[in-house]
C-alpha cells in the first residue's frame, strides 16, 4: 500500500515532468488519506494553477496557509500562488492582498530573489484596472529587481512596461522599452508582441511562426498540457495579428485551431476572448450570422466585458434590432460604470455613496478574509513568529467590514485595537500604521457624522465624535511634522501611493472611498507644503517656521469643517455646552484645555465674569462661517498662505534663533495663578499665565515654542472673527495675519495663552532673552529701506524690523492717517 510520503514523492515527480494531471490524482490519493496534509494542499492548488483549475486553486491554499504545520518556506509561496489564482478568477482585490503579503514576506526574509516577482505582479493588477502610472512603477522595481533571472533574460517585464506607458502617452519611452525586447530577448513569442505593440505586424508574424518551429523542436521537454496553454497564447496573439492585417481569414482559422483540440471550449484560459475576437473577424467579414454565435459564446463564458456587449449591440443595430442594441449598451455601461470610480462628494467630511452594484451580501467575502486572518495571527502566535502583518490584515478587513455592520463603530474600534497593536513593534511601517490610526479614527467621526446628520446626538456621541476626530487630524499632523523637518516626503508618497492602490481595487465599499478621498487630500496638502518649504531651503529657520505653522493652520481649517456638522451644530443646545464643547474642540489642537479633565472647568472657571460677556453663538457662527468658506483644498492653500507670508515678514526675527533640531528650551512657569477674574481682554498678567500650571512641563526648540505660541493666538483670534467682514480666503487671511502682527485680538476663552522665554543666537545672559510676545509684537514696521514705522511698545534696537502686512501695505499707499492713528509713528534712532 502506498504511504502518504510516497504519494507526496510520487506525484512531485510528475508535476516536475510537467504532467499535472497525474500529480493532481497522487495529490488527490494523498489527502484521501490525510485531507489536511499542508504539504498536500499546497502542491495540488499548485497543480491546479497549471491545471486552469483555479477556484480550486484558492481552496487549496486556503487550508494550507490556514494550516498551522504549513512549513515556513511555503508561506510566501502560498501567498503568491493564492494572489496569481484571484488574478485569473478577475478579483483583483484579493490577488493585490496576497501579493503584497508576499512581498512583505520575501522583503523580511530577505529573498531577493523573489522580490521582482511581486513587484511585477502588482504592476499588472493595476495595468488590469487601467492605473498605468502605478504600473509603471511597480514595472520598473521589477526590472531593477530582476537580475540575472529567467525574466530578465527574456526582457518580459520591460514589455509590460512599454505597454503601460504606452497608456500613459510616454510613446518615446514605450519605444525604448518595446526596441529592449526585440533586441535582447531570447522569447520568439515576446518579441512578436512588441513588434505588435509597435505596429509592425509583418515582423511579428514571423517571430511566431519562429516560437512555433522552436516548440516543435522542444516539444519532448514539454508536457502535452503545458505545450497546449502556451500555444493558445500564440495562436491567439498571432491571430490577432492576422486581424490587424485585415486577413480576417487566417485570424479565424488560427482562432478555431484552438477550440479544435479536446476539450479546449472550456480548459482555455481566455476562450472568452478568443470568441469576441473571432465575431470581431467575422463581422468584418460581413458574416453577422457567425458574430453573434461568437458574441454569444463570449458572454456566456465571462458576462462582465462591457466591450463584448457593445460589439453586440452594435451588431444588432446593424441587424435593426434596436430593443436589443438599447439593452446590450445598457449593459456596456453599467459594467463600465461598476469599474471605475465612484467620485467622492465631500463638504465637512467625505461623503460616500452606499451601494453594492451585484447585490451580493458584502459580509460574506469580508468575513471570510477576516477568519482567514484570525486563524494566521494564532498560527503566529503559536510559532512565536512576528505578528504585525496579521494585525494589520485584521484591521484592513474589520474597517472594511465595518460599513455593512449594524454597529459600524465598534466595528471599528475592533480595527484600531489591532493598529494600535501593531504600534507597540518596532516595525520599518510606523508610518504607514500611524496614517491608518488617523484614517480609522476619522472615518468613525465621519460614521457618526452621518448617523447623526440633523438630530440630536446624547453628549457621549458628541465626545466621541470630537474625539476622533480631532484624535486623528492630530495623528495626521505628527506624520505631517516629521516628514516636513526631516524634508523626507518620499517615504509619505509611498506610504499614500499605497493606500490610494488599496482603496482603488475595491471602491463600492463606503471605507475605501472615504480612505480614497481622504488620502487624494492629503497627498496635495503634503505636495503643497513640499512645494512652498522648498523656498526656504536655503534658511532652516525659516523652513521649519514654515511647515509647522502651516500644518497647524490645516488642521484648525479641519477642526471648523468638523463644527459644520450637522452633530456639532445639534450638539450646541444651550449655554453650557456653547462654552463648554467649542474650547473642548478647538484645545485640542492647540494642546490648552485637555478634554475630559477638571482643567475645564478650573480654565473657564479662572475669569468667569469674562465669559458671561462672550456671545457664545457668534462664536458658534464663526467657526461654521470659516469651515463653509470654501472647500477643503482652498483653505489648506489659505493656510499655506498665511504661513509663507508670516515667514517672510519675520524673517529677520526668525533667523535670529537656530533651527529646531538639538535646540530645547523649557517653559516659563512664573506666574502661576491669575490675578484677576474680571477683565482678562485688559489683564496682561492673565495674558501671560504659564501654560505649564494647566499642563504637565514639556520642552520645545525656539521655533516650536513661537509657532505654538503664534498658533494658540490663531485659535484664539477666532472667537473676535466678524464674520461679516469675512466674505472670501482673502479677507481670512489677512483677518490671520492681522491677528498675529497686531495682537489686537485678546483672549477671551483662552484667556491664559503662554508665553515662553525663547533664547537667540547672539543672547550673552538670561536678560537678554526673549519671549514669544515680544517676537511678534515688539520689532519695528519696515515700509521701505529708510521708512520705519513704530509704536510705544516696540524696540527696534533690540527686536529689529519686520515687513508691513498685505493691511498695512495699503495703509501705508492709500491711509497714512490711519497709520497715525494707530500710532504707528517715523521711527527716529535719534
Amino acid at each position: 500500500m502506498t504511504t502518504v510520503n510516497e504519494h507526496l514523492t510520487i506525484g512531485l515527480q510528475h508535476a516536475r515532468n510537467q504532467d499535472y494531471g497525474k500529480a493532481e490524482n497522487e495529490f488527490n490519493l494523498l489527502l484521501l488519506s490525510d485531507r489536511n496534509h499542508p504539504l498536500g494542499l499546497y502542491y495540488r492548488g499548485c497543480t491546479r494553477i497549471h491545471l486552469n483549475k483555479f477556484e480550486l486553486a484558492v481552496e487549496d491554499f486556503n487550508l494550507a496557509i490556514s494550516s498551522l504545520n504549513l512549513p515556513l518556506e511555503c508561506e510566501p509561496q502560498a501567498l503568491y500562488k493564492r494572489g496569481f489564482a484571484y488574478q485569473k478568477l478577475y478579483k483583483f482585490d484579493f490577488a493585490l492582498d496576497n501579493y503584497r503579503q508576499f512581498l512583505n514576506r520575501v522583503k523580511e526574509k530577505n529573498k531577493d530573489e523573489l522580490i521582482h516577482k511581486a513587484y511585477f505582479s502588482i504592476g499588472t493588477i493595476h495595468a488590469a484596472l487601467n492605473r498605468h502610472e502605478q504600473a509603471v512603477r511597480y514595472f520598473d522595481d521589477a526590472i531593477r529587481t530582476s537580475s540575472n533571472s529567467s525574466e530578465d533574460k527574456q526582457k518580459l517585464y520591460y514589455l509590460h512596461q512599454g505597454r503601460a506607458r504606452a497608456f500613459c502617452a510616454n510613446f518615446e519611452e514605450a519605444r525604448d522599452n518595446f526596441y529592449v525586447v526585440i533586441q535582447q530577448s531570447n522569447n520568439p513569442f515576446l518579441k512578436g508582441c512588441a513588434y505588435n505593440e509597435l505596429g509592425q505586424h509583418d515582423l511579428a508574424l514571423q517571430e511566431y511562426n519562429l516560437w512555433y518551429e522552436s516548440s516543435l523542436r522542444n516539444s519532448n521537454k514539454l508536457s502535452p498540457s503545458l505545450l497546449e496553454i502556451l500555444d493558445d497564447y500564440v495562436q491567439f496573439r498571432r491571430g490577432l495579428t492576422y486581424a490587424s492585417l485585415n486577413r480576417h481569414d487566417n485570424a479565424i482559422a488560427d482562432y478555431q485551431r484552438i477550440f479544435n483540440k479536446s476539450n479546449r471550449l472550456i480548459s482555455s484560459t481566455i476562450a472568452d476572448r478568443i470568441f469576441f475576437r473571432q465575431g470581431m473577424s467575422s463581422m468584418a467579414l460581413n458574416d453577422a450570422h457567425e458574430a453573434l454565435i461568437n458574441f454569444n459564446k463570449s458572454i456566456s463564458l465571462n458576462s462582465s466585458q462591457s466591450d463584448v456587449f457593445y460589439a453586440r449591440g452594435m451588431l444588432h443595430f446593424t441587424l435593426g434590432r434596436h430593443d436589443a442594441a438599447v439593452y446590450d449598451h445598457r449593459q456596456a455601461l453599467e459594467l463600465r460604470e461598476s469599474n471605475s470610480i465612484v467620485p467622492s462628494i465631500y463638504q465637512t467630511f467625505y461623503h460616500t455613496h452606499n451601494y453594492n452594484p451585484n447585490n451580493i451580501d458584502p459580509r460574506i467575502s469580508h468575513m471570510k478574509q477576516l477568519r482567514e486572518a484570525e486563524a494566521a495571527l494564532k498560527h503566529c502566535k503559536e510559532q512565536g513568529l512576528p505578528p504585525e502583518e496579521q494585525h494589520r490584515r485584521l484591521a484592513e478587513y474589520q474597517q472594511q467590514l465595518a460599513p455593512y455592520m449594524s454597529d459600524p463603530e465598534e466595528t471599528h474600534r475592533q480595527a484600531l485595537k489591532h493598529i494600535q497593536e501593531v504600534l507597540k513593534y518596532p516595525t520599518p511601517r510606523k508610518m504607514y500604521d500611524g496614517m491608518t490610526c488617523a484614517i480609522n479614527m476619522i472615518y468613525e467621526a465621519h460614521t457618526l457624522s452621518n448617523k447623526y446628520p440633523a438630530g440630536i446626538a446624547s453628549e457621549r456621541i458628541v465626545q466621541q465624535f470630537i474625539n476622533s476626530s480631532m484624535k486623528g487630524i492630530l495623528e495626521m499632523s505628527e506624520i505631517f511634522e516629521k516628514c516636513a523637518l526631516e524634508n523626507n516626503w518620499n517615504e509619505l508618497f509611498k506610504v499614500f501611493d499605497e493606500l490610494e492602490e488599496i482603496s482603488l481595487t475595491q471602491m463600492n465599499n463606503p471605507f475605501n472611498i472615504f480612505r480614497f478621498a481622504y488620502i487624494q487630500t492629503q497627498s496635495k496638502k503634503a505636495k503643497m507644503i513640499k512645494k512652498t518649504s522648498e523656498k526656504f531651503k536655503n534658511s532652516p529657520q525659516q523652513h521649519d517656521f514654515y511647515t509647522l505653522l502651516v500644518i497647524r493652520l490645516c488642521n484648525l481649517f479641519d477642526a471648523t469643517r468638523t463644527a459644520t456638522t450637522g452633530i456639532f451644530q445639534h450638539a450646541l443646545t444651550g449655554t453650557f455646552t456653547k462654552i463648554s464643547y467649542v474650547p473642548k474642540l478647538l484645545g485640542f489642537l492647540s494642546d490648552f484645555l485637555p478634554v475630559g479633565s477638571n482643567v475645564v472647568k478650573t480654565g473657564l472657571g479662572i475669569c468667569g465674569d469674562a465669559l458671561k460677556k462672550i456671545d457664545e453663538t457668534r462664536i458658534q457662527n464663526a467657526l461654521t462661517h470659516v469651515g463653509c468658506l470654501d472647500q477643503q483644498e482652498k483653505l489648506n492653500d489659505a493656510a499655506s498662505t498665511i504661513s509663507e507670508k508670516l515667514t517672510i515678514m519675520y524673517e529677520l526675527q526668525i533667523k535670529r534663533f537656530p533651527p529646531s533640531k538639538g535646540d530645547v528650551i523649557t517653559r516659563n512657569d512664573e506666574e502661576k495663578t491669575s490675578c484677576c477674574g474680571r477683565c482678562c481682554q485688559s489683564c496682561s498678567k492673565c495674558f501671560t499665565k504659564s501654560k505649564s500650571w494647566l499642563l504637565n512641563e514639556r520642552e520645545n526648540s525656539n521655533i516650536q515654542s513661537i509657532v505654538q505660541y503664534a498658533f494658540e493666538l490663531l485659535v484664539n483670534s477666532l472667537t473676535d472673527l466678524e464674520i461679516s467682514k469675512v466674505n472670501d480666503v482673502a479677507d481670512l487671511n489677512d483677518f490671520f495675519i492681522n491677528s498675529i502682527c497686531h495682537l489686537s485680538f485678546r483672549p477671551k476663552i483662552y484667556c491664559h495663552i503662554v508665553m515662553t522665554k525663547i533664547k537667540p543666537n547672539d543672547a550673552t545672559s538670561d536678560e537678554d532673552h526673549w519671549n514669544t510676545y515680544d517676537f511678534f509684537r515688539r520689532p519695528g514696521i519696515r515700509f521701505k529701506e529708510n521708512d520705519i514705522r513704530v509704536d510705544k511698545h516696540m524696540n527696534v534696537e533690540i527686536f529689529g524690523c519686520r515687513e508691513p502686512s498685505w493691511e498695512e501695505v495699503r495703509w501705508y499707499k492709500n491711509d497714512q492717517k490711519k497709520l497715525n492713528d494707530l500710532g504707528l509713528k517715523e521711527y527716529n534712532k535719534n
